[in-house]
């Protein structure tokens, strides 16, 4: 038998072509969902049942205007809902961080003036940073394969940010007490939850803004946590000097549990992952399956003619 003559082989890449497809079933980012469904609204509504139905016309594709997509995150309600919580938790996360010292160094010294200098106390307050920052490594990891192996996004997000008030709670329980055992015990669970919560919420987004740009979603998070993050800390630093500490950890309390209750509040509305349901289920809009069923056409008759290619190779 000798070698393929090269009209087969042309007719083989074809083939294999066709046969792997043009694109994956759900898009993948959102300027390669608006070439395959051709318009956000074809892509945007995903009916009951998984299903992306198919929209009305007019408009660009998506990604064509950051104009339009802000005006379209703007108008989802469980956006600016996780906007608002995130840069809450976010931003008492980046003031508790920085006002460790004006905090923990004056409850320690309340409780015993003499005993220990202070710059001891800043030394012993910098390692209870760091065991902050350590601590959010693993949360982050662990919090990243909860949410991989469950899918639940919301129940996760919330979980994570109940957790991160409670901490947060108990810190300011117990600082009065003047035990650096406990304010490190403190720093660790802060860290653990408050870190876990930043790729938790990124991942939220994602889900229900879905088929938006996912940077743009990202970046609007993180906006939020840096604007609220810098109001905390000069509203929260002003009220420990002029105030007491405890106030000042009343507000990072009281601004924890209303982005608890602003989370609970979220519509799980998981987008991407009925899209995703929806591709496996073999769903699709109307005119990508009638390609479909035009390329399976070109398919037989391609492999017919390469099967009768291969028969008269054989017989030559």
């Amino acid at each position: 038998e000798g070698p393929p003559t090269p009209p087969t082989i042309a007719r083989r890449l074809d083939a294999a072509v066709l046969l792997n497809g043009e694109q994956p079933p759900v898009a993948p980012a959102s300027v390669r969902a608006s070439q395959t469904f051709g318009s956000l609204a074809s892509i945007a509504r995903i009916g009951g049942g998984g299903v992306i139905s198919g929209g009305g016309g007019g408009g660009g594709g998506v990604g064509s205007s950051y104009t339009g997509s802000l005006k379209r995150l703007a108008s989802n309600p469980g956006f600016v809902l996780l906007t608002v919580s995130y840069g809450l938790n976010t931003g008492t996360y980046y003031a508790l961080s920085t006002l460790l010292n004006p905090i923990i160094v004056p409850e320690m010294r309340k409780a015993d003036v003499n005993a220990t200098l202070t710059t001891d106390i800043e030394q012993q307050v910098g390692w209870a940073g760091f065991t902050m920052i350590a601590a959010g490594i693993l949360g982050s990891v662990l919090a990243g394969i909860v949410l991989g192996k469950t899918k639940a996004f919301k129940c996760t997000t919330l979980a994570i940010y109940v957790l991160s008030c409670l901490s947060t709670v108990g810190f300011a329980a117990t600082l009065p007490l003047a035990s650096m055992w406990l304010v490190f015990a403190a720093m660790f669970l802060l860290g653990l939850f408050m870190t876990g919560y930043l790729p938790v919420g990124f991942e939220f987004a994602a889900e229900i803004t879905y088929p938006e740009n996912e940077g743009l979603s990202s970046g609007i998070l993180n906006a939020s946590a840096q604007l609220m993050g810098i109001i905390c800390t000069m509203v929260v630093r002003m009220v420990v000097d002029r105030v007491s500490t405890l106030a000042g950890n009343i507000i990072f309390c009281c601004l924890l549990v209303a982005g608890s209750v602003m989370t609970a509040v979220i519509k799980s509305d998981l987008r991407r992952q009925r899209a995703n349901q929806a591709a496996m289920s073999g769903a699709a809009p109307a005119h990508t399956a009638a390609r479909r069923s035009s390329n399976h056409n070109r398919e037989a008759e391609l492999l017919a003619d390469i099967e009768n290619e291969l028969e008269a190779d054989k017989l030559a």
